[in-house]
């Protein structure tokens, strides 16, 4: 299986991947792929990879009884999908500009079935949240008795990232330098406009 898509984006920003399932160099059709792209700064938190397919579908602790019902694709992506789903990565408890970013979700995208066409091929559109992080893809396909796991990442950055440099206090009468650092992250020149605003805290009497 092999999964297409751009290594960087930008926050907000459609992204399309494009699966491809096939054995021998030939293509599957009407395979069935759990897609998923989760933060990796949530992942790395419980050292979490989706189990190899035939690892765990044929270990005899994960079955003793050799049946469970259900669809057992589902255990393999519970760990994301519920028991890390309020854990922060990223930068999600960054607040210096949450009136621009709003959307911080650790998982951009989760498809339980997506079906290939006759070409092995499937495609998967989402918007990208707004989180500055690596998101991990992960790609499990099931035909018959077939099983199929590729892992991969992608980026969500903006070309341009201004960061304050300035103390985290001040108290009446102090005293200080402040700025912003200014980063380019792409190859091309771009003209920024940089304004100042100070604001008094409302005292209580």
């Amino acid at each position: 299986m092999k999964a297409k898509h751009r290594t960087s984006y930008k926050p907000g920003e459609m992204a399309t991947l494009t699966l491809t399932a096939t054995k021998g160099g030939k293509p599957l059709s009407n395979a069935e792929l759990t897609v998923m792209a989760v933060d990796r700064g949530v992942l790395d938190l419980i050292n979490y990879h989706v189990p190899n397919p035939v690892d765990y579908f044929y270990s005899t602790s994960n079955f003793p009884l050799r049946v469970r019902g259900g669809d057992s694709r589902a255990m393999l992506m519970d760990p994301v999908t519920y028991s890390i789903k309020d854990l922060q990565g990223g930068d999600s408890d960054e607040e210096k500009d949450e009136d621009e970013r709003k959307d911080f979700r650790p998982t951009a995208v989760f498809e339980p079935e997506v079906i290939t066409d006759k070409n092995g091929k499937a495609t998967v559109t989402f918007k990208v949240p707004d989180r500055l992080t690596t998101y991990r893809i992960s790609a499990f396909g099931v035909k018959d008795d077939l099983f199929s796991l590729k892992e991969d990442e992608f980026l969500v950055q903006n070309p341009i990232n201004v960061q304050q440099v300035q103390p985290r206090k001040l108290r009446e009468r102090d005293t200080a330098e402040c700025g912003v650092l200014v980063t380019n992250l792409d190859a091309k020149g771009h003209e920024i406009t940089i304004s100042l605003e100070t604001r008094s805290p409302t005292k209580n009497t």
